[in-house]
């Protein structure tokens, strides 16, 4: 199984910009006026709705204060792209299951229901092996943007997909293209349906925004989109 690999390869637990207090977390939400940080603590709620009855997990809302958001404390020790990172043979039945997820959230009683940053860094493995959603907001660096929460779910699946080499590290997918290759054929499998060149322009766009903003080189940004964009192909044949 999965955490009996973690286990015996002493997988170190990988600390994170939060603050955890008896049993929530809080997070700051700088820059953000009042419409903005109700707007986003309405659609933190809702991401949770659409996951309720599922088996997969993600952190409720406690309550606010002062551009502080008050979440749920889930303990997640397992990130899984650090998970695939050390184990390159990962069952793929993981995948398969994100894809689902993500399935669920943009067909929601909100058609329009995106999350906003759906990225293998924002989902983790919790010690019973369920899989964790977190950060349901725009990137950081994007700060408060709408259309990264409510939109057309094919440039979040896409976008996905392109930072889905990016998140194993491009040397590593590169040398192991079949792992990579399986990884979005079963998410694919997964999320059911996806298509369309409007979406895909729309998540290069916003993947090449995403790493500039986060100070990548142009050089550096074009190299990951291209990247991403060739698994894209090669895990449709």
């Amino acid at each position: 199984m999965i955490l009996t690999f973690i286990r015996a390869h002493q997988f170190n637990i990988i600390k994170f910009p939060r603050v955890f207090v008896d049993r929530h977390f809080k997070k700051h939400f700088e820059n953000y006026n009042q419409g903005q940080f109700f707007e986003l603590i309405d659609h933190s709620e809702e991401i949770w709705k659409a996951l309720e009855q599922s088996e997969f997990i993600t952190p409720r809302v406690l309550g606010s204060s002062d551009g502080i958001i008050y979440y749920e404390y889930l303990d997640i020790p397992f990130r899984i792209d650090e998970v695939w990172k050390k184990d390159l043979d990962i069952d793929p039945v993981i995948f398969k299951k994100i894809g689902e997820m993500l399935l669920l959230i943009h067909n929601s009683s909100l058609d329009s229901l995106m999350h906003g940053d759906f990225v293998l860094h924002n989902i983790f493995l919790n010690s019973s092996e369920d899989l964790c959603l977190i950060d349901c907001h725009p990137p950081e660096v994007v700060g408060y943007d709408r259309s990264f929460l409510y939109g057309d779910g094919q440039i979040e699946t896409y976008l996905f997909l392109l930072n889905l080499a990016s998140s194993l590290g491009v040397k590593l997918a590169l040398a192991n293209i079949k792992s990579v290759r399986l990884a979005m054929v079963s998410f694919r499998r997964g999320y059911d349906s996806i298509g369309g060149l409007r979406p895909l322009v729309s998540a290069i766009v916003r993947f090449y925004k995403i790493r500039r903003a986060s100070r990548y080189s142009a050089f550096n940004s074009l190299m990951h989109l291209s990247i991403g964009l060739f698994f894209i192909g090669v895990s449709r044949g």
